[in-house]
């Protein structure tokens, strides 16, 4: 499984970026995606994200761990968070 770091900007540009290596992952074995850089995303990342989960099967297993307060706050207003398996929404 592959370890995934995103940026702390996850804006359209950083989603264009980082959608080849998210293909490369689940085509060789998956991904463990790190959300704990994450200060700013927009809903591209979030779909980038959404459907890198969704693509995950048993031999190329997708997760998302270390998910930021920006990340879990981003998801929840989206409502993708049960989608990302994100817990419940972060209090301030």
């Amino acid at each position: 499984m592959r370890k995934i770091s995103l940026a702390a900007r996850l804006d359209q540009e950083a989603v264009r970026q980082s959608v080849t290596e998210m293909q490369q992952a689940l085509q060789n074995g998956g991904a463990e995606i790190d959300g704990s850089a994450v200060e700013k995303i927009g809903l591209a990342g979030l779909s980038m994200l959404a459907s890198a989960m969704r693509s995950a099967s048993d031999v190329a297993p997708v997760t998302l761990s270390s998910p930021s307060p920006a990340l879990c706050q981003a998801a929840h207003m989206a409502g993708l968070a049960d989608s990302l398996s994100i817990g419940s929404e972060p209090t301030s």
